[in-house]
């Protein structure tokens, strides 16, 4: 049985004010390069845009990012645009920052499968926080996975709007909702996502010498997605918590 546990791999970067008080402040572009090399040396491999940075700031994320070989993902700052994010290499963007569900959809679907770039489209949470638009977000998730797009599942939990643990089980359903099948919009929440972080192999499916986190649930979510809700035990790093 493995034990690698799972670890924070993002640093954020945003322009001041910055919206939560940990994210690296990146108003001036020459100082990037720095602070970039101060969170790689703290171990981090991964960098999470926000929308507040200008494009020369991006630019230069990306630029100091791809040259010590870290990845990069976030939000689609409103500066720099969709289409500039996708041609950047953005391994994914949350929120389906961006999209537009009318005559240019098609083509930002095209560009996104074109750059293999994942999306969390983050609808429970978005629900909340705008929902006349909750409509159109699970309309362009289901454009999105029926084109073959990548989805991942994500709340937001942690900025105190969704609450933590249930709110996977209220995306999970949107997720449903918008189009997708029930073994689809699992396999957001756990195969796909073990592929973004680059941990298949121990991981996101069942198998011999994968990591022993399960959940045991009452009832098919192959049949009905709200059985995932019924939680008989969970079992973590082979210990069963009944």
């Amino acid at each position: 049985m493995r034990s690698s546990r799972i670890r924070s791999l993002t640093a954020g970067f945003d322009a001041s004010p910055p919206q939560w008080p940990q994210t690296q402040i990146s108003d001036d572009p020459a100082a990037i390069g720095a602070l970039i090399d101060r969170q790689y040396n703290l171990g981090f491999r991964e960098i999470k845009v926000y929308q507040k940075l200008s494009r020369e700031a991006y630019d230069t994320i990306v630029a100091v990012a791809k040259r010590k070989g870290m990845t990069f993902a976030g939000h689609m700052p409103p500066l720099v645009g969709l289409d500039h994010v996708l041609e950047s290499g953005q391994r994914s963007i949350e929120h389906l920052g961006g999209y537009t569900a009318g005559a240019q959809l098609d083509a930002q679907i095209t560009a996104t499968i074109q750059h293999g770039t994942y999306n969390c489209p983050t609808l429970a949470v978005q629900s909340l926080l705008t929902p006349s638009r909750a409509v159109t977000l699970r309309s362009i998730t289901g454009a999105l996975h029926s084109r073959g797009a990548k989805l991942l599942v994500g709340t937001d939990a942690g900025i105190d709007v969704t609450q933590a643990g249930s709110s996977i089980h209220d995306e999970l359903e949107l997720f449903v909702q918008s189009g997708m099948s029930p073994f689809d919009a699992l396999s957001g929440a756990t195969r796909t996502a073990a592929e973004y972080l680059g941990q298949s192999g121990a991981i996101g499916t069942i198998a011999i010498g994968k990591e022993a986190d399960l959940v045991l649930v009452r009832g098919n979510p192959l049949n009905d997605i709200r059985s995932t809700r019924n939680i008989d035990a969970v079992i973590v790093n082979g210990k069963l918590l009944n």
